[in-house]
This record gives structure tokens, C-alpha cells and sequence, in this order.
């Protein structure tokens, strides 16, 4: 008669350990090389609080929950292939006077165009005050703070049109801002994360492929 006796993991782990730190530092290599040879990005961001207008009533709570969710439109707004167009069309006026618009490398696919402007363009809400936060990326500082400034005209100019003849003040409390230096990718953090994923990923292989021993009873 035969039965099965499941090797310990602890046992097993001790015996593969140098197979599992193989894998971590590989999935790390990777994850660098990944990271190491995409664009370096820089970073212009602005801040902006939405609060209805004309509307004495509303308690601080009810204020912060309608600005939260006039926030919510205005992500899906600024999303839009119709607000890029909004964008692209922009004059932003430059010292001296010049008037530039943005870099049109967006192509004329709707889906892929719209994707490469969801990447470059982040967009947070902050729950308890409504305050909307946006990112914009770009490899070249200059032309990231220009995305900026464009949108930011285009919300001044439209962006009460939106919201469907509701009264809605929308107000500038930060930025825009440009980093000096590249934010992203993070290839440290990456590196880092690769290196916990391999390491996760080879402990589940060890764990899926626990070898069992036969024994004569």
C-alpha cells in the first residue's frame, strides 16, 4: 500500500532558496531595463476647487459632495476627444507676446488619440474637499506646461458649459507647476516591485509544485 507524504514548504523553500532570489533579481533586471528605456517624463500640475454658485443654502458637507461630483464630470469632461480638440485648437500667449499652440502627436485615430491623452493627462479628485488635481506628462518640460496652460483656458473660457446650465464656480488654488527635473517612470520603485513580484511569483510556483514522496507502508 502507498501514500502520499507532502514535502514541508519550509523544507523546500530552504532547499530552492537559491532558485527563488534567482527569479526575484530577474523579474528586478527586467523590470529596470523597462523602466530605464522608456521617456523620461516631466511633470506640470495644477489644482482646481469646483463649488456651486449662487447657492447660500448648502452646509459645508453638502458644498464639499456637490464639488465632488461637478469634480467627477469635469475628470470625464477633460478626458474627451472633444476637449482635446478644445486643446489643440488653444492660443497660448508666451512672453513677449507670441501665440503657441500644443504639439499635435496625438494622430487622427479617435481610440489610440484619445488613450495617448488619458496617459499623458492624470486626473485625481480629492473626496472630502472636491478638489480636483491634474497632472500633465511629457518628456519635454516646456511642452508640458503648455498641455497645461491650454487646458486650463480651455475650462476658464468653456468649461461652465458642461454642467449642464448649472451655476458652477470654478476656481484655480494651485499651479500650474513644473518639476525640474523627470518624475517618471519611477525606476527605482519599479526595480523594487519587480524584484517583490519574482519573488511572490517563485513562491507560488514552489508552493503549486510541492514534490510528494511515495512510501511503502
Amino acid at each position: 500500500m502507498f501514500r502520499k507524504r507532502p514535502t514541508t514548504y519550509l523544507g523546500l523553500l530552504q532547499h530552492h532558496l537559491g532558485a527563488v532570489i534567482f527569479t526575484a533579481i530577474l523579474f528586478g533586471i527586467v523590470a529596470f531595463a523597462v523602466s530605464a528605456f522608456q521617456p523620461q517624463e516631466f511633470e506640470t500640475n495644477a489644482r482646481l476647487l469646483m463649488v456651486p454658485s449662487g447657492n447660500l443654502e448648502l452646509d459645508a458637507y453638502s458644498a464639499s459632495r456637490a464639488g465632488e461630483r461637478l469634480g467627477s464630470i469635469l475628470t470625464a469632461v477633460i478626458h474627451s476627444n472633444t476637449f482635446l480638440d478644445a486643446v489643440l485648437l488653444s492660443q497660448i500667449s508666451q512672453q513677449g507676446g507670441e501665440q503657441v499652440q500644443v504639439f499635435n502627436d496625438y494622430g487622427t485615430n479617435q481610440v489610440r488619440r484619445q488613450n495617448k491623452w488619458q496617459q499623458r493627462v492624470e486626473l485625481e479628485i480629492s473626496p472630502a474637499t472636491g478638489i480636483l488635481r491634474i497632472a500633465v506628462f511629457h518628456d519635454q518640460a516646456a511642452e508640458a506646461k503648455k498641455t497645461m496652460e491650454a487646458i486650463l483656458d480651455t475650462i476658464d473660457k468653456s468649461g461652465s458649459r458642461y454642467f449642464g446650465g448649472q451655476g458652477v464656480s470654478i476656481r484655480r488654488i494651485d499651479g500650474p507647476i513644473t518639476s525640474s527635473s523627470p518624475v517618471r517612470p519611477h525606476v527605482f520603485l519599479n526595480t523594487i516591485g519587480g524584484i517583490a513580484v519574482g519573488f511572490i511569483v517563485a513562491l507560488g510556483v514552489l508552493y503549486l509544485f510541492i514534490p510528494t514522496e511515495k512510501q511503502h507502508a
